[in-house]
């Protein structure tokens, strides 16, 4: 680290937001450890968040933080104006700038001299592979004939400027294979993979820890925000068939409508800290994962806490379960799918050790990530 500070003197982070705290702030907040004298550059922020995770971190918005009041309310109409926002940062004086992209943070503009490395977490999803999802979701387009038109022009748009300004970063670091994927076939650049921080060594050190000889509790657990894209409903609908209790931990735009569909097995919870999320997941019988991650970091904390997990045969889940050791797959979307992944979960419950499940999770380590990440740089550095 010592060398790498003496060849960067000067650093900046960009980030697409920090208006809440997924998978991606979570990796930006352990890059600001890594560089805790590095400016953070972001579209926007929320100080609340800001101030708890990201306390004497000096946050720079762009002038879309002048408009805070008018985006909360009318989000949409300011997403042309996004790649604008982006390239306003003067980042010309910095030796490294390190992005944490999901859709707009790669494409901030870097003087020749700069190294610039950019950590994806995605390609611009919902103008690729979500691009019929979103044009056709209620809440995202108005649905009539003029609201569909203006948005394909302007999702086009974004489309071009998504797959150009894929090209201003001099390394992109994949956060899973199925996200290089995505950059091969959406950008035509290769990139190197390195997955996500977890705080392996955080939950090792959690207070109240299930012992070995201690039997999991009758409920299932999921994690995570409620959006469409999380499929929370399907693990709602399969638990409401099966009469199974179900834990809901998080908050979300979907929360009313979840809430309408569920029996009284479901179990709705807000945000907790991470040490009572821990407790929770470790006792549930196991995590369901309906939807598609790139990676998915709540799922591998499940399985370092040693909850084995149910998901959906695709994405960063693929790469994380193993089937049998640490949990199964069910192939369709459906809840008639993840109905029966549960049934068939349960003749073999007993099968999976909690041990080996925590074991294999410790390359995921946040300490892991560290050093991936500063050898990447000392290899770009050499090259360059």
């Amino acid at each position: 680290m010592e060398n790498i500070n003496e060849k960067f003197k000067k650093v900046a982070l960009v980030h697409d937001y920090l208006n809440i705290y997924g998978g991606a702030e979570r990796t930006l907040r352990v890059f600001h450890e890594m560089f805790p004298q590095a400016p953070i550059f972001v579209l926007l922020a929320e100080k609340t968040l800001t101030e708890k995770f990201f306390l004497g971190a000096q946050i720079h918005t762009s002038f879309l933080g002048q408009l805070a009041f008018f985006w909360q309310k009318r989000k949409k109409l300011f997403t042309p104006a996004l790649p604008v926002a982006i390239e306003s940062f003067d980042l010309s004086d910095y030796d490294l700038v390190i992005s944490s992209s999901s859709a707009f943070a790669k494409g901030a503009l870097t003087s020749p001299e700069t190294l610039h490395v950019s950590y994806i977490h995605t390609p611009m999803r919902f103008v690729w592979d979500w691009y019929f999802n979103y044009l056709y979701e209620k809440g995202s387009v108005p649905q009539n004939f003029l609201g569909r038109f203006l948005a394909r022009i302007i999702l086009h748009y974004l489309r071009m400027w998504d797959k150009e300004s894929s090209l201003r970063p001099d390394l992109l670091i994949a956060n899973s294979l199925t996200t290089q994927g995505r950059i091969k076939k959406y950008w035509g650049r290769e990139s190197f993979l390195l997955y996500p921080p977890v705080e392996i060594e955080k939950i090792k050190q959690r207070k109240n820890p299930l012992t070995d000889d201690e039997l999991k509790e009758d409920y299932f657990v999921v994690v995570g925000s409620l959006s469409p894209f999380k499929k929370v409903d399907l693990a709602i609908e399969a638990c409401n068939k099966l009469g199974k209790k179900l834990l809901v931990i998080g908050s979300g735009k979907e929360k009313n409508n979840l809430q309408k569909i569920s029996g009284p097995t479901i179990k709705f919870m807000e945000y907790l800290s991470d040490e009572a999320v821990y407790y929770f997941v470790e006792r549930a019988r196991a995590f369901l994962m309906p939807q598609v991650e790139d990676f998915g970091i709540a799922a591998v904390e499940a399985m370092a806490l040693g909850t084995p997990v149910i998901a959906f045969r695709t994405g960063g889940a693929t790469e994380s379960v193993k089937e049998g050791v640490s949990g199964i797959f069910f192939e369709k979307q459906n809840a008639d799918s993840l109905i029966d992944a549960i049934k068939r979960f349960g003749e073999i419950e007993n099968n999976f050790d909690r041990n080996i499940m925590r074991r294999s999770m410790e390359k995921f380590s946040k300490e892991n990530f560290k050093k991936n990440f500063l050898d990447y740089l000392d290899c770009l550095e050499i090259i360059n």
